[in-house]
């Protein structure tokens, strides 16, 4: 629906290195465009990655001619909790 703001979850189920990327390109610029939960520290949008993700863990937003994005990083060893972790706590 128009308006209406989605969540996009990416889960990890390893204790491993992992990066991806999510982007916007062309055409669909005009339709919606992609945020970060806050805060940003240092360029990192630490609201936008759980603990659980790693030490090293990182959301950095970047913008081309054309594309805009998320690269989105874990760490080498993620930690484990007894229970679930809200986004931004």
């Amino acid at each position: 629906m128009a308006g209406t703001k989605l969540t996009i979850i990416v889960d990890s189920n390893i204790a491993e290195y992992w990066n991806g990327s999510l982007t916007i390109a062309d055409a669909n610029m005009d339709l919606g465009f992609l945020s970060a939960r806050e805060p940003q520290n240092d360029g990192d949008w630490t609201g936008s990655h759980l603990l659980a993700a790693g030490k090293e863990a990182a959301v950095y937003d970047w913008e081309e001619a054309g594309i805009d994005g998320f690269d989105l990083y874990t760490g080498s060893t993620g930690i484990q909790y007894n229970t679930p972790q809200k986004l931004g706590a």
